[in-house]
């Protein structure tokens, strides 16, 4: 009887148990290189292209990986094309790797919150930059263990190859076991080998500014559709340089909007808006000119989590307008202590409160020296004694010159520093006019209905920053 000391026996084996690591390499790395393509395509692609790529996903999850190993070897042999089982083997489950990569991986990305791609675009990076240093560091995170559990998943899945005539390692150990009859032996040395292939597969961890008499900003007759819901309805507004206009309107649906369309992060259906002489038309198109134009700071504040406060307010600078390592960090630098942050250049965000990282977000908008700056509620999503924090920096910015255009429901802050108040009502704006005039005498009911509570409101703070009861307050009366 042939004894499981044999050295014939256990250099079978070994050979056997090579072949199933090299297929499992083969397939892994296979299957990633095809991914890579259709997850650049489901992101970027039309709608028929991405229909096609999820009948691929569905197509090869769907169906049992055994029927794939059958129709690549014997399938393909109908066609009177002769391929070996490697070459099968190595073929389905490449294609069958790339199916389940693609949706793991693509699941990822989606995972991250829209405000990380808004964020990139109004910082004016490519899609691919935004991809490479935004996205991806982040997506990686949360790919990482599904990604190596499924590469465990394929090496186990080489074990169906037997099927087609590919002795890979468990079907060598069944031959093995059947000619020495020492089957704990036999598959001890499996368990060693296929525990070897788990460590091997693991994967290493120019808008034209004027200087006439132009305004800064022009809207002209703008129509917004979500759908059926007519949601900008022929919006018209001048906007001046250096000037603070504050947008009021009794729902947040008309305001985000418009400040989304001035810089071109959503489309608008009819009307224009010109910066300075240039129509904003398509933000693809005209990235550049606008993040060198227009800085926006978001309600949730939208910093890149991966990188510190400092690398947050260097990239624009570095990748977009391709300045110098030592002038982008001296610029950082610069831009941090100006919001009072000088002290926290090397904080991720996750070790800075919420004041902090809104004044993280307006210094890397500044970073780009914009000729606006759009504020969306940035001190709604913050703790009332943080709010001052916000509010002290956009009074200085103010008083700079910077033009701002504000959606804030801080109504001292906006009587105090903003030059003008735009009350928007149903898709339209109502009334416009001096910040410290316009609530003392409202010219339409709507406007009239909603300023005495303001006035109660401004009495009671006295001059502080209102307090959470009366937060809630303001939100319902949109003031």
């Amino acid at each position: 009887m042939t004894t499981f000391t044999d050295w014939d026996i256990i250099r079978n084996l070994l050979l056997a148990g090579r072949w199933t690591v090299l297929l499992s390499l083969v397939a892994f790395t296979g299957g990633a290189l095809v991914t890579l393509p259709l997850l650049l395509l489901r992101l970027t692609g039309g709608r028929q292209v991405k229909r096609l790529i999820r009948g691929y996903i569905e197509l090869f999850q769907g169906t049992p990986l055994l029927m794939q190993l059958f129709l690549a070897f014997f399938g393909v042999a109908l066609f009177g094309i002769d391929v070996s089982a490697w070459t099968a083997a190595s073929v389905a489950l490449t294609l069958y790797t790339s199916a389940f990569l693609l949706d793991i991986w693509f699941g990822s990305i989606r995972a991250l919150p829209k405000g990380q791609w808004e964020a990139s675009r109004c910082l004016g990076l490519s899609f691919g930059q935004t991809l490479y240093r935004v996205v991806a560091p982040q997506a990686l995170r949360i790919a990482i263990a599904p990604t190596v559990g499924f590469a465990v998943q394929v090496i186990k899945g080489t074990a169906l190859a037997s099927i087609i005539g590919f002795v890979e390692l468990t079907k060598a150990g069944t031959m093995l076991t059947n000619v020495t009859y020492q089957p704990f032996k036999v598959f001890a040395l499996v368990a060693l080998g296929l525990f070897h292939s788990v460590l091997s597969a693991v994967p290493a961890t120019a808008a034209i500014w004027r200087t006439n008499s132009m305004p800064l900003i022009t809207i002209n007759q703008m129509q917004k559709y979500y759908g059926d819901n007519h949601v900008l309805k022929g919006v018209d507004l001048d906007i001046d340089m250096g000037e603070v206009s504050r947008s009021s309107a009794a729902a947040a649906r008309v305001k985000a909007p418009l400040l989304r369309c001035i810089n071109g992060l959503e489309g608008y259906q009819e009307g224009s808006i010109k910066l300075g002489g240039m129509t904003i038309t398509n933000r693809d198109s005209q990235a550049r000119e606008i993040s060198r134009s227009i800085g926006m700071v978001f309600q949730n504040f939208n910093l890149f989590p991966h990188m510190t406060a400092l690398e947050n307010v260097m990239l624009a600078p570095r990748r977009v307008l391709k300045k110098s390592q030592a002038e982008c960090r001296e610029l950082a630098q610069r831009m941090l202590e100006k919001v009072g942050l000088g002290d926290r250049l090397d904080y991720y965000p996750a070790n800075l409160s919420g004041g902090q990282q809104q004044r993280v977000a307006i210094a890397r908008a500044l970073a780009m020296s914009p000729k606006v700056l759009l504020c969306d509620e940035i001190t709604s999503a913050l703790d009332p004694e943080l709010v001052g924090e916000v509010l002290k920096v956009l009074e200085q910015l103010a008083a700079e010159g910077m033009t701002l255009i504000l959606v804030t429901h801080e109504m001292n802050f906006a009587r105090e520093v903003g030059d003008r108040v735009v009350f928007m009502h149903q898709g339209r704006v109502w009334e416009q006019g001096d910040s410290k005039t316009l609530f003392a005498s409202p010219q339409t009911s709507e406007l009239n209905s909603l300023s005495p509570r303001c006035a109660v409101l401004t009495n009671v703070r006295n001059g502080r920053w209102i307090s959470l009861s009366f937060r809630k307050l303001t939100r319902r009366s949109a003031c």
